[in-house]
């Protein structure tokens, strides 16, 4: 009986070192598991910030971009207008010199008239 009672104290021993030693292995893998999931976190709030910024930054060059555009194309309508005005007044002054070199022309045809 004695002798049984050693097996089973020793055997109670091995139990309780091999408990020990699992929940020892338990805790480690819980603290590995609990950095991993600390690190999960920190990457994807660093992730979440970076796709914010981003898109922070993509709507702001869109709205430069647009403003560019705009400032553009009104550049362009200015100088179209321009050269419409510049059109006109080179037509106009075109016609004028026509019609000042015609009357030029009749004064010195009416001169020769008077001459003979």
């Amino acid at each position: 009986c004695s002798q049984m009672t050693g097996q089973l104290d020793s055997l109670d021993r091995e139990i309780q070192t091999h408990v020990s030693r699992c929940a020892a292995d338990a805790r480690k893998l819980k603290d590995e598991l609990e950095k991993k999931e600390h690190h999960m976190s920190t990457v994807e709030k660093e992730a979440e910030e970076f796709l914010k910024n981003s898109e922070e930054g993509l709507q702001a060059a869109l709205r430069e971009t647009d403003e560019e555009t705009q400032m553009c194309a009104r550049e362009l309508l200015k100088l179209i207008d321009s050269i419409a005005e510049y059109k006109e007044f080179v037509e106009q002054s075109t016609a004028e010199m026509k019609k000042d070199l015609y009357e030029c022309v009749d004064d010195i045809a009416s001169l020769s008239v008077k001459i003979v």
